[in-house]
């Protein structure tokens, strides 16, 4: 398990396009392979974004979501990082709690930070971390599509008929796919 602390803009684009890098890297916090680090500004901001109407998210997915990350995500309170200006302080709040738990932020803008090792791209993040790794969820659930079978990537999609028609062989497998799909109803 590693830690990590995703911008507002990373679930975002993961609920704006399910078979995209970003909800990728969220069906990895989903299956328990990545732990998210939060404060409760953090949460404000996901869920003040998430809720827009010009979004037109479900309501209940986002809550599903938000109560996902704080029941298996960290929670911290960090120290305030004054020496840095930012040009919108709710991004603050990402970057102190990153750099107090020593985690990657990722994010769809480094514009919104300032240079440092520890921020990354979507991009860079999914290659580095997620691309070369074949053994996880999404992996199973992108195999399970190139069978012809009917599994929506959405981070917490419908995995029933990969369950049904037995793709995923093993105990494990199903043991995961079923947490992906029973943990964000």
């Amino acid at each position: 398990m590693m830690l990590a602390v995703y911008d507002t803009n990373v679930l975002v684009s993961a609920f704006w396009t399910p078979q995209g890098k970003a909800s990728a890297l969220l069906r990895e916090v989903i299956s328990g392979k990545i732990t998210l680090c939060y404060d409760a500004r953090m949460m404000f901001e996901y869920q003040d974004v998430l809720l827009r109407p010009k979004f037109k998210f479900s309501e209940s997915m986002v809550s599903s979501i938000l109560d996902f990350i704080q029941t298996s995500g960290l929670s911290v309170a960090p120290p305030t990082v004054s020496d840095v200006q930012f040009p919108d302080e709710t991004d603050r709040a990402f970057f102190e709690v990153a750099r107090f738990c020593s985690a990657p932020l990722v994010t769809g803008n480094l514009k919104h930070y300032p240079a440092d090792p520890m921020i990354t791209t979507i991009a860079d993040f999914y290659d580095t971390h997620i691309l070369h790794h074949s053994d996880t969820a999404s992996s199973k659930i992108q195999q399970a599509q190139s069978f012809g079978d009917n599994v929506p990537l959405h981070p917490f999609g419908e995995t029933q008929n990969a369950l049904k028609q037995n793709v995923f062989t093993d105990a494990e497998d199903r043991t995961e796919i079923e947490h992906l799909r029973g943990e964000i109803k």
